[in-house]
């Protein structure tokens, strides 16, 4: 995802048709008397090499902002890419979701699981 949070949410609408609004993630408080209002963080912040893709030839690193979004509908409208929902079981056993993904669905619907409402 993209650094900014609201770029974040920019590229969700844009890639899946969802509307959605950002999970604060952990983060250190703001200093009192801080002038500046805080951004919502994203939960991790991950670095990676990655492969050639269809940005560049090269092999590169990925510096990702992972955030945790709820979307305020369940459907998509008008979606750039597949779109589909996963179970925590499904996000721990389905072909085609990255390893490397597995443990950050496992933490997240954990965190989901203990919002209110």
């Amino acid at each position: 995802m993209p650094v900014s949070p609201a770029a974040a949410v920019r590229e969700v609408r844009e890639e899946t048709g969802l509307s959605v609004r950002l999970v604060p993630g952990p983060r250190a408080p703001m200093p009192s008397g801080f002038p500046h209002p805080g951004v919502c963080p994203p939960w991790w912040v991950v670095e990676f090499r990655a492969r050639a893709d269809n940005h560049t030839q090269d092999r590169h690193v990925h510096v990702d902002h992972v955030y945790l979004a709820l979307a305020d509908e369940p459907a998509a409208s008008g979606p750039a890419h597949e779109v589909r929902w996963f179970t925590a079981a499904e996000a721990a056993s389905e072909p085609g979701i990255a390893e490397d993904s597995r443990p950050q669905a496992k933490e997240l619907f954990m965190v989901v699981a203990g919002l209110p409402g």
